[in-house]
């Protein structure tokens, strides 16, 4: 049901305070109030002007989004935040959630590296290790993934439909007992990578909310809010401020910035540009943005024009056929997103299918895969002093791009699901000067490591999402970096490859444009095997 117009323009025009002055005061006035603390500030890491105008707003407001660039130093910044706090005897308990293990312990990285005394633990293993781990410590941080901590308080349970009828599937339900457990005596919450939280249906979301209305004190640290679509950003700011920026209803957030359209595929929200002014104010009442390029003198970053290769024509005859299965799904957005998900493994040298006999998944390897070829032709041009990352999104490409490195006896560590000895494989990449690679699923690298030993990037599959394409671009593009930052994209001309790309460049959504008419997103359909240049 339609929000009546006349509350959405009470919603508009309601009066908002934006904190935004923080960045016109100057140093000496950002000192001045700072001295007032009590205990006095001391920090342990060297804080830069910008950082401290942060840290002054944090401090004044305790629910604010921070939206700085990756490599800022919001992790340090943080823990000067949950220090100070802790030595004023203003909370017990505070809990970090972190996107991944690797990132969580990122965090412990920082609290190592700059001899924070604050007491914490980083929770890992089974929920009942995690549970026996946090029992360790009656005050200090805990540290851990909005998996984890999620698993920690919930059970799994049938799920059933809208009518009640079984799906056959099981899901995640928080249990009262165990969450309460866990929020008891918890002040302070920080989300980071707070973007995960874009979905009010989520597991993590629905767990985080309990947490924020137990803490009086909240931040959240993003590098980018948000992508394509900026509905994300009420999840994030409703857990932070409890709505003070972007009020308490989602709906009312919809339907004061979004406008519904109806398609023959069904409804959909298009975003009303006219109001992005309107927006922009809202959001600026609780959170502050800086870009690291107006805060740190880092040598540039290079995005180079893609690197391209040809399919050979055993692979135009899958991808054809891909590509009318494709039109065939239009309006389908399962059978669309597979048939896409085909087409970007096809180009990648392989393609998955299931076993009809045994349902097990399988993969057909191609004979001859040209982008592999390129990409190991590319990293015999990288000079033998710089350090590299590979990112790719299938597991069989992370497999395959191992095994050929192994094979041209190169010194490399793979992150994926499967890591187990991160620790030793980060260890080796920051002290040895042999061990030049890093191959990584981007889904467990893209965010919160600090990776700028390497200076060259190589996407041999790229997100689709420009926000997690970016957070990639991050983990060598930081403080800390001393060259310039290459940054390389492999595709296979004339396909889907090249219109990520695109699409990225001007800010569409992929999947979106896939549904509705697929011919916009498959490439260059007049192209067949045996005339693409």
């Amino acid at each position: 049901m339609p929000i009546p117009k006349a509350a959405v323009e009470r919603y508009l025009s309601r009066p908002i305070e934006s904190i935004a002055w923080y960045n016109d005061l100057k140093p000496l006035e950002v000192e001045y109030d700072l001295s007032f603390c009590r205990p006095l500030i001391k920090p342990r890491v060297p804080l830069r002007p910008d950082q401290k105008v942060v840290l002054l707003a944090a401090l004044s407001s305790p629910g604010l989004v921070v939206m700085s660039d990756l490599g800022w130093g919001k992790t340090g910044l943080s823990l000067e935040l949950l220090q100070y706090y802790y030595d004023a005897g203003f909370i017990r308990r505070a809990v970090v959630f972190a996107p991944t293990d690797e990132v969580a312990e990122g965090w412990v990285d920082e609290i190592v590296k700059w001899k924070f005394d604050v007491p914490y633990v980083q929770l890992r293993g089974s929920s009942r290790d995690k549970w026996e781990q946090a029992g360790r410590i009656d005050k200090g941080i805990l540290i851990g993934t909005y998996a984890g901590i999620s698993a920690m308080v919930s059970k799994l349970v049938p799920a059933v439909d809208k009518d009640g009828k079984s799906t056959g599937r099981n899901k995640r339900e928080i249990v009262s007992r165990l969450i309460l457990g866990m929020i008891s005596r918890v002040d302070a919450v920080v989300f980071d990578q707070s973007t995960r939280l874009g979905s009010t249906d989520s597991l993590s979301y629905q767990v985080c909310l309990e947490f924020s209305r137990e803490a009086q004190l909240r931040y959240s640290l993003a590098g980018r809010a948000f992508g394509r679509d900026p509905f994300v950003l009420w999840s994030q700011f409703f857990l932070t401020d409890g709505g003070r920026a972007l009020g308490r209803s989602p709906g009312m957030f919809r339907e004061a910035f979004w406008r519904r359209v109806v398609t023959p595929w069904g409804v959909s929200w298009k975003f009303r540009k006219r109001r992005e002014s309107a927006l922009a104010g809202f959001i600026a009442a609780s959170s502050l943005r800086y870009s690291i390029d107006e805060c740190v003198s880092l040598p540039p970053k290079v995005n180079l024009p893609p690197s391209k290769c040809t399919f050979p024509d055993e692979n135009w005859d899958y991808y054809d056929r891909i590509v009318e299965e494709l039109a065939e799904a239009r309006g389908n957005y399962r059978e669309v997103q597979n048939a896409f998900l085909r087409m970007r493994q096809i180009s990648s040298g392989f393609v998955g299918f299931v076993d009809d006999d045994t349902g097990e998944k399988a993969q057909i390897e191609f004979e001859k895969n040209p982008k592999l070829d390129l990409l190991m032709e590319l990293i015999s041009e990288v000079p033998e002093d710089c350090k590299l990352i590979v990112f790719y999104e299938f597991t069989w490409s992370g497999a395959r791009i191992c095994q050929e490195l192994s094979r041209r006896k190169q010194q490399f560590g793979w992150l994926w699901s499967g890591t187990k000895n991160w620790t030793s494989i980060k260890d080796k990449f920051n002290g040895d000067p042999d061990f030049r690679v890093i191959v990584a699923q981007w889904k467990k690298a893209s965010m919160g490591l600090n990776l700028q030993a390497a200076n060259y990037e190589f996407f041999y599959e790229s997100p689709v999402s420009s926000i997690e394409r970016y957070e990639c671009e991050g983990r060598i593009y930081r403080t800390g970096q001393k060259r310039r930052s290459m940054i390389y994209d492999l595709v296979v001309r004339d396909s889907v490859d090249e219109r990520i790309l695109e699409f990225h460049q001007e800010g569409r959504d992929i999947f979106r444009t896939l549904v509705e008419d697929p011919n916009l997103v498959v490439g260059r359909r007049g192209v067949r095997k045996g005339t693409s240049k």
